[in-house]
């Protein structure tokens, strides 16, 4: 009998701040939510030399949300997000008519990478502290990015009249620069530690209720809500996590003014 194709998780990034440059695959975090605060990072030329990047063969067309369904990974981290911190429009985050981006990928490290770092971590005092105190630990095992998107948005100016307006998020350039990509989205694995003193990692549960029922005991309930989504790329179907909107800091989660340079239009 054939296996059935277990769904990603992805956590959604805690908004428009963290950039491609920033070392966050392989680093060793206590909250998913936050993963810029970390317990170790490992050295980024270990990161380049073993990471697996995947890019969508073709770039896909306008997408236009369904108001049924699952939505896509990143329509949801438009719908929590919006655009930046933007001052030039107020953004109706529920009326996103479509967008569509050039420069999705998916940067990924090996079971054996993601060990390797997870063994560094726990081999430190902070980490180790942690297991003692039974604390959940978390190494981060994949992230996507996101470049050279553009959203068609309806924004509201007053009663019975409306305007459509768009922005565009920058693009890195082809000598390499990466300061248009935006980290949204990244996937975890627990950190357990064996009777014996060695490291595995577990993958967390990949049952919508299983996966709610336990971040609800590890961290507040009300912190995380889960949702069934599916990738814009691959088309496959995963599961979305993202943070109550009282943990999100509205400034913090804005100023990255989406990526750098942007058009908007009428």
């Amino acid at each position: 009998m054939a296996s059935t194709k277990q769904p990603k998780i992805f956590f959604l990034a805690p908004g428009w701040i963290i950039h491609s440059s920033f070392p966050l695959l392989g680093s060793v975090i206590t909250n998913p939510s936050q993963p810029d605060i970390a317990l170790f990072r490992p050295i980024p030329a270990t990161i380049s030399s073993n990471a697996q990047v995947s890019t969508p063969s073709s770039s896909p067309a306008p997408i236009t949300p369904s108001s049924s369904g699952p939505a896509g990974l990143f329509s949801t981290f438009l719908s929590v997000f919006g655009l930046g911190d933007e001052p030039s429009f107020s953004l109706d985050r529920k009326h996103i008519l479509s967008y569509s981006f050039l420069g999705e990928r998916s940067v990924t490290l090996d079971l054996a990478t993601s060990l390797g770092f997870s063994r560094e971590a726990v081999a430190e005092g902070p980490v180790a502290q942690l297991f003692a105190n039974n604390l959940g630990v978390y190494v981060v095992t994949g992230v996507k990015t996101i470049s050279g998107a553009r959203v068609r948005v309806a924004s509201t100016k007053g009663k019975n009249w409306t305007v459509e307006l768009g922005i565009e998020i920058a693009q890195g350039n082809q000598e390499g620069d990466d300061q248009g990509d935006v980290i949204f989205a990244l996937e975890v694995a627990e950190i357990k530690l064996q009777e014996e003193g060695g490291v595995v990692l577990q993958d967390l549960e990949t049952e919508l209720g299983a996966l709610q029922q336990r971040l609800d005991r590890e961290f507040d309930s009300g912190t995380f809500k889960v949702a069934e989504g599916f990738d814009e790329t691959t088309q496959e179907p995963c599961l979305v996590v993202t943070s109550s909107p009282t943990l999100v800091d509205p400034y913090t989660a804005g100023t990255a003014k989406v990526g750098g340079e942007h058009g908007i239009w009428y």
